[in-house]
């Protein structure tokens, strides 16, 4: 909550944590007035808060009030109103400040938590990539080396079948030695 004075005139402002509306307090000689500042300029707000306040300043004891010539009220409530203006246009700014450096925050920490997903998810591209590299490499061992089974395998059934051959020439040769020994 921010609090300023102007000529005996207390202001507090806030947010309404239900509505999020900027709320504009002002105690004058213990009477308090609220104004529900919608994004108006100044001078529409401070046309807003002289309406509120002129019944409460009216209902106002004698004693509140100024007493004297006409022109010394005129020039004190045209330096309260420059005043008004003023602290006001103050408070306008001094939140706009408070607000961008806020948002400027927020955003500076949206930008990095951005860059830091940036980063990673570059990181798992470039893993993903090395990962898809590596497995076309495996990929190519892998009919690599089944070409060379189905080569081995080749081999194998061509050597089998001449052992097989050389098997049936030992034993054709091996029978025919036995038969011709026994026919001597």
């Amino acid at each position: 909550m921010k609090e300023m004075c102007c000529s005996g005139l207390l202001f507090y402002n806030y947010t309404d944590p239900h509505t999020n509306e900027l709320i504009l307090h002002a105690k004058l000689c213990n009477v308090w007035i609220v104004a529900m500042l919608e994004s108006c300029s100044p001078a529409n707000l401070l046309e807003n808060l002289l309406a509120l306040m002129q019944p409460r300043i009216s209902a106002l004891p004698p004693l509140c009030l100024m007493v004297g010539e006409a022109s010394k009220m005129a020039a004190a409530c045209s330096l309260t109103l420059e005043m008004l203006v003023t602290e006001l246009d103050k408070s306008r700014q001094s939140m706009i400040a408070e607000l961008t450096a806020s948002l400027n925050g927020a955003l500076a920490l949206i930008h990095s938590s951005l860059e830091s997903i940036t980063n990673t998810v570059a990181k798992h591209t470039s893993t993903i990539s090395e990962m898809e590299t590596a497995l076309s490499t495996q990929s190519d061992n892998i009919t690599s080396l089944e070409q060379e089974v189905l080569e081995l395998r080749s081999k194998l059934t061509s050597i089998t079948e001449e052992h097989d051959t050389f098997q049936a020439i030992v034993a054709l040769g091996f029978f025919q030695a036995v038969q011709a020994n026994w026919s001597s």
